[in-house]
């Protein structure tokens, strides 16, 4: 592709077409008590490739900041808090599953502390449930930086480009356990 811009050649691509769908979320942390809680909205169009969602998350050069996943029940009461990510420990990849009773939730964490190209932290958190039954919701931390996340629906065969709502399923809620 390097060789071809250079001839003058545009590469062009789809960002999705999301219509009113809000795929996107920022903040910009100004102090360290600021916290962004918002729970990932799951595509419904139960598609034969559809496999889960695709969250990128990133933050400014050379800031860092951890993320922590929760799930809640119909009536936004947390059933599960996982360990908090930092992406100051440096690159990480995980891969894990989370049973309770029935349900299961699967997710993959990339984690780069910073990229080489714009040095910004960046997140790459691939989830996928095996029922509906609980929210998945995520609660991200920093101490400064402009941060961003994307909830972008995720097919089997690693690809997807139309985006699924953030929500904000919490009231009154101050819980952070990192």
């Amino acid at each position: 592709m390097d060789s071809l811009s250079t001839l003058g050649v545009v590469f062009v691509t789809s960002g999705g077409n999301n219509g009113n769908v809000n795929f996107h979320i920022g903040q910009n942390f100004t102090t360290n008590k600021d916290t962004l809680r918002t729970q990932i909205q799951y595509d419904d169009r139960n598609a034969n490739t559809y496999w889960g969602q695709s969250i990128s998350m990133t933050n400014s050069p050379q800031s860092s900041f951890q993320f922590q996943i929760h799930l809640l029940d119909i009536n936004n009461n947390i059933i599960y808090i996982d360990k908090s990510y930092n992406t100051i420990n440096g690159n990480q990849n995980i891969d894990t599953t989370i049973i309770i009773n029935e349900d299961t939730l699967i997710y993959r964490i990339a984690i780069e502390s910073e990229n080489p190209d714009n040095h910004r932290p960046q997140v790459r958190l691939r989830v996928k449930k095996t029922t509906s039954t609980y929210k998945l919701c995520l609660y991200i931390h920093a101490d400064n930086g402009e941060f961003h996340a994307w909830n972008v629906a995720e097919l089997e065969n690693n690809v997807g480009n139309w985006g699924n709502d953030f929500i904000n399923p919490y009231k009154n809620d101050t819980l952070w356990t990192a």
